[in-house]
């Protein structure tokens, strides 16, 4: 931030930058020309018309705390020309969508509060290990790269960031299908979005630094399987595999997450089995998401609980968004549908919708399973005695009648959603 001496050095008229072609805007004197930035209180915005990011405010007592530049033409980051002399007071500093191509080496080294880097929606294709420096990473704790070309990522840079508790690496495209390890700095790491990266597999090892991770996003590659590399994150709460292509989830998957409370996993397209013990040895569980999994056709009584004397699994998950799926109207799935028809249902108040800015009502939800028919709503309600027997010659879960009379009909599932658009589950 400028003295107001130094302000006044300034006495070129029409002009709007110094010898250092620093540009000046927010400004209140009449003998400098503006470019137009928004300034209020502690926040710039600066948007659609900058080709560098060497400007300051002409504004007397104005301190820049959180600064938004989008949506220019930056070409280079260079060192010293990012808000020079304002740079320590700068806690968070977002530069997205900006055709960034190129950041110098200890660019950000004089932002000593910067807390906060987003540099997401540019055109980064490589970034040089010195530009996250040790300086950097003494002080910032999320930093955003969705959206850029970094399409062979050297996760080495982020080997200085060793506060680092937010990580977004979202939409990077990786060639080889997966990442490297993740270096042991990130050891404070909370959160990794690692969502449309093309991967399809990953190292056992690639996680095992990671040790506080809480929440990782895995949505939309192009896995066959749950990563084995899971297994290393002890603290996981949160995990998004949404739109892969297992087919089947086996028993024990999670059984190094302890800690899972949350599972979303919808637009599972190949997905058709959760087998025995999935979900088994998770006190902490609460959501499991498998809405619109097209093909999922099976879920095991003992999925979410361990059998252990004949009686039925004391059930901790709370919330089931299960619906819109194809499943089997037969004696493999006559657990659930028994225990959805009678007035002690365990799992019908569980229930939810997959996307609850889709959802008309808030209930009626086990009618979206597929075998109960229309919901009583509907004059084509079909009425629950008829579907208890159906289901009467069940006794075990080994025999099957195969009845698919009300099974749902799933071949254009709810095609008012673009499945190429990323959703918020």
């Amino acid at each position: 931030m400028k003295s107001e001496a130094e302000m006044e050095e300034t006495t070129e008229a029409d002009s709007s930058s110094d010898e250092k072609g620093v540009v000046y805007v927010c400004v209140e004197r009449t003998d400098v020309e503006e470019k137009y930035c928004d300034c209020e209180e502690s926040s710039i915005i600066c948007s659609s018309w900058l080709k560098d990011a060497n400007i300051a405010p002409l504004k007397e007592n104005f301190v820049i705390k959180e600064a938004f530049l989008q949506l220019n033409n930056i070409p280079i980051l260079q060192k010293g020309k990012i808000f020079p002399d304002n740079e320590n007071t700068i806690e968070k500093l977002n530069l997205y969508w900006n055709e960034i191509t190129q950041i110098d080496n200890e660019a950000f080294d004089k932002f000593t509060s910067l807390n906060t880097l987003d540099l997401h929606g540019n055109k980064l294709s490589s970034i040089n290990e010195n530009v996250f420096s040790a300086k950097l990473g003494t002080s910032l704790i999320t930093l955003n790269l969705a959206y850029n070309e970094l399409t062979a990522l050297d996760t080495s840079i982020f080997r200085n960031l060793i506060n680092l508790e937010h990580l977004t690496l979202y939409r990077n495209k990786q060639t080889s299908g997966k990442v490297g390890k993740f270096p042991a700095a990130l050891s404070k790491l909370k959160d990794l979005d690692l969502s449309f990266c093309d991967l399809s597999d990953l190292d056992d090892e690639v996680f095992v630094n990671l040790q506080s991770l809480e929440t990782l996003k895995l949505s939309r590659n192009k896995f066959t399987s749950i990563p084995r590399a899971i297994n290393q994150l002890s603290n996981l709460r949160t995990f998004e595999f949404g739109g892969s292509s297992i087919r089947t989830i086996t028993a024990n998957t999670f059984d190094s997450n302890t800690k899972l409370e949350y599972f979303v996993a919808p637009l599972s397209a190949k997905l058709e089995r959760i087998e025995d013990c999935a979900f088994c040895n998770l006190p902490k569980l609460k959501t499991v998401n498998f809405w619109l999994s097209t093909k999922l056709s099976f879920i095991h009584e003992n999925a979410f609980g361990a059998i252990s004397d004949g009686t039925p699994p004391k059930i901790l998950v709370q919330v089931l968004a299960i619906g819109n799926n194809p499943y089997a109207c037969n004696c493999s799935m006559a657990w659930l549908f028994k225990d959805l028809l009678s007035e002690k249902s365990i799992f019908e108040k569980r229930l939810i919708s997959g996307y609850d800015v889709f959802r008309q009502n808030k209930h009626h939800h086990k009618y979206t399973l597929g075998c109960l028919g229309p919901p009583p709503t509907s004059p084509n309600h079909t009425h629950p005695l008829s579907v208890t027997e159906i289901f009467e010659p069940c006794k075990l879960t080994s025999s099957s009648i195969g009845v698919y009379a009300n099974r749902t009909k799933l071949n254009a599932p709810l095609s008012f959603i673009n499945l190429n658009v990323p959703q918020n589950y």
